[in-house]
């Protein structure tokens, strides 16, 4: 392959030696729409495309273009491919940045974001008592000290910020952050077709109310609120007949559980009779099934609300105020989780036997990857649904746990405290916005108590004569002031004008 490359890259070098301007134009303007390795070598790959652009004297481009085809295929981390897109002008006018767009990442966005796939349950190997490889501890993911190097960008702690992982989860979980938005779009679609649960006269006009460039957040707030109690309305999909019942979270439930009350109401009594008839063989073994029938529900487990979200248009997902461009709503459901940077999340060493405490995160995945070991062994070798349905329940305990750490509904062990998950580094007094950004620090800063009074200027404001002589303020001097300053060092540390 690096042959045929570099012999079809010598013909377009020979037809550009026209001028050498035209050959500058030539090495700006070849475009590698393939993948490089961070070795900077070309490695196998499905298909490498080299555009050339040869830039006439006119400032017309005449393309020309070349394909190679592969059928070797590179299993390369996706975090050491690198997209080049060299640029025949660059225009040195710094931009000015608009506005900040937040979205859901894909499970191929987390794989591109990180640098490999954690999936070592050992934090350090024995008896060097170093970072297991492709463990949570990895130093491909950072250091937590001032000696180590970074193994992925061969820098320091001052200089490293650290680096992702991810872990692939054998079956998706709720994301206990967006479980309400995930409620309320299952409310809104049709559990059999995913279509939205709103006649099509409606659905295009409320698809035009949300395109509307002068519909702002409040406005699209209101209708989508009032597209929701259109949803619960509705007993039956305009579109395929089928019926839809309500859906709510199961409170008191171990671990977050969504069910659809698909068999009650006076609407759903064909729904039931049908169920009934499947169920006939197994009620005459055990009568028991018939009381069970009454309160009968359809569970949507993760990977049915999954298919689901994947189902839905565009469009629909316009109609209930989801950007398809930013976030589908397939994002909202966790089928990867990213593992944070060994920075922010570093390793205490103890004094006395030369281990170390980890950090809460630390502890949390190394659970979640040892559960999610051994529900894919349970999956491989013992397929049995009872032991199956367990383990990802704990998966899902886990997970939510990680993210929130007083996760609601959770059954709190006696003499456990809870561990501080992600929610609770952010939100609260001593969280990183109050605690760290809002409220650090600073230099030339004092607090204390301020006292109006009538004989100061508006913006005059009043302090303790201990603040007064103990804060210092930085003045530049110069002619106008320095008379002023010869004063206040003549007072000295004791005088108040000093």
């Amino acid at each position: 392959m690096s042959s045929i490359l570099t012999r079809r890259i010598q013909i377009f070098t020979q037809l550009a030696k026209d001028t050498q301007e035209e050959q500058a134009a030539f090495r700006r303007s070849i475009l590698f729409r393939g993948v490089v390795s961070s070795s900077g070598q070309f490695p196998t790959c499905n298909r490498v495309d080299i555009q050339y652009a040869k830039i006439g004297s006119e400032g017309h481009h005449n393309q020309h273009r070349m394909t190679h085809n592969n059928n070797n295929e590179a299993d390369l981390p996706l975090s050491h491919v690198t997209h080049q897109t060299v640029l025949s002008e660059i225009n040195p006018t710094p931009k000015q940045i608009s506005h900040l767009q937040f979205g859901l990442l894909s499970p191929s966005d987390m794989q591109r974001l990180a640098e490999f796939q954690v999936t070592s349950r050992d934090l350090f190997t024995m008896p060097q008592r170093l970072p297991a490889a492709n463990g949570v501890l990895d130093p491909r993911l950072g250091v937590s000290d001032k000696v180590g190097t970074c193994s992925t960008c061969k820098l320091k702690l001052a200089d490293c910020a650290g680096h992702f992982g991810y872990i692939r989860l054998t079956l998706p979980c709720f994301h206990i952050g967006y479980l309400k938005h995930t409620l309320n779009l299952l409310q809104c679609i049709c559990k059999t077709c995913s279509r939205v649960l709103l006649p099509e006269y409606e659905r295009k006009q409320t698809l035009k109310k949300m395109r509307n460039t002068r519909t702002d957040a409040l406005g699209k707030a209101s209708i989508f609120k009032k597209v929701i109690e259109k949803c619960k309305k509705q007993r039956s999909c305009p579109y395929c007949d089928k019926p839809n019942g309500t859906v709510k979270k199961v409170h008191g439930a171990p671990t977050l559980k969504i069910v659809h009350e698909k068999y009650k109401g006076r609407h759903m009594e064909g729904e039931l009779e049908e169920l009934i008839e499947s169920l006939e063989g197994a009620m005459q073994i055990n009568p028991e099934i018939n009381h069970a029938l009454r309160v009968a529900v359809e569970d949507l487990l993760p990977t049915r609300v999954l298919e689901l979200f994947k189902a839905m248009t565009d469009d629909d997902c316009e109609v209930l105020w989801v950007n398809p461009f930013i976030g589908r709503p397939e994002n909202l459901i966790l089928e990867h989780l990213l593992v944070p940077p060994v920075p922010i999340r570093p390793s205490v060493a103890m004094d006395v036997g030369g281990g170390s405490n980890e950090d809460d995160l630390t502890v949390k995945l190394l659970e979640i990857i040892n559960v999610n070991v051994a529900l894919e062994l349970n999956m491989t070798r013992n397929p049995q649904t009872k032991t199956i349905m367990e383990g990802w329940d704990v998966l899902q305990s886990q997970v939510s746990q990680y993210i929130n750490g007083d996760m609601p509904g959770l059954k709190k062990e006696m003499g456990h405290k809870p561990i501080r998950g992600l929610c609770q580094r952010l939100k609260g007094k001593q969280g990183r916005f109050r605690g760290n950004l809002s409220g650090k620090r600073v230099d030339f800063s004092a607090r204390t108590v301020i006292s109006p009074d009538p004989n100061l200027k508006i913006n005059q404001v009043g302090v303790p004569v201990h603040v007064a002589k103990t804060m210092t303020y930085p003045e530049c001097v110069s002619r106008y002031n320095i008379e002023k300053l010869r004063e206040r060092v003549r007072n000295g540390p004791e005088n108040h004008p000093g």
